[in-house]
């Protein structure tokens, strides 16, 4: 009788395993390193779970105090020289802004890696200015005194033009905005940054030789 035919051919890896070896090994790795993965994302949001429910973080309170203008100027062409531009005016100001700044967390304390205060005036930037970073105890209240002041500041002329209306009809319609970049203080460590941020429309009075331009109104909001 002829020979029986030889047994069908087995590949083998290079280490000499069937592959359906190396295929379970790699799918009980796989396994292994998503249990792995889930039990850790489980921690993590257990931890965060208990922080949230013991400190009962808080987000801060930025609130406008009062605004001042001791000087505001608008003109044609930059102070001392006669150089003119149809496109552009030039405004020179001196300017005041008292912000609170409170901390509502009774077990946390805030920190502020940045903190910056813009003025606009018909979306146009006018006026900007930074706080050194800063650190408040739980509870805490803050008083920052803001100082712009900017000497022949280019803006186009349209709102040149604008803001001069509004200083002759004796209010001026200002936008504050404030940006922080925060964290929360626990011990020795901090929470990963966020941002803070709050809005505030106001109107004041134009100053004179004889006064300063106080705050007539404001309406505050935030989105933090």
């Amino acid at each position: 009788p002829p020979p029986p035919p030889p047994p069908p051919f087995q590949p083998f890896s290079v280490h000499g395993r069937p592959p359906s070896v190396l295929t379970r090994r790699r799918l009980s790795c796989f396994a292994i390193f998503c249990c792995m993965t889930l039990a850790l994302v489980l921690v993590i949001g257990l931890s965060m779970f208990v922080f949230f429910l013991v400190y009962r973080p808080k987000i801060p309170d930025f609130s406008l105090r009062d605004f001042q203008v001791s000087e505001l100027n608008v003109t044609a062409s930059p102070l001392g020289t006669n150089l003119t531009s149809g496109n552009v005016s030039f405004v020179s100001f001196d300017m005041l802004v008292k912000l609170e700044v409170r901390n509502p967390n009774k077990r946390l304390q805030m920190g502020y890696d940045s903190f910056n205060l813009d003025v606009l005036y018909r979306n146009e930037q006018i006026a900007s200015n930074a706080v050194p970073p800063f650190e408040q105890g739980k509870r805490n209240v803050t008083l920052l005194n803001v100082e712009l002041r900017y000497i022949d500041r280019p803006v186009p002329a349209d709102v040149g033009e604008s803001l001069k209306v509004d200083m002759e009809k004796d209010k001026i319609h200002l936008y504050v905005a404030i940006v922080a970049e925060s964290r929360l203080l626990f011990g020795n460590s901090r929470s990963f940054p966020f941002w803070a941020f709050s809005g505030c429309n106001v109107q004041v009075g134009s100053p004179s030789s004889t006064r300063v331009g106080r705050l007539l109104k404001s309406q505050c909001g935030s989105d933090k």
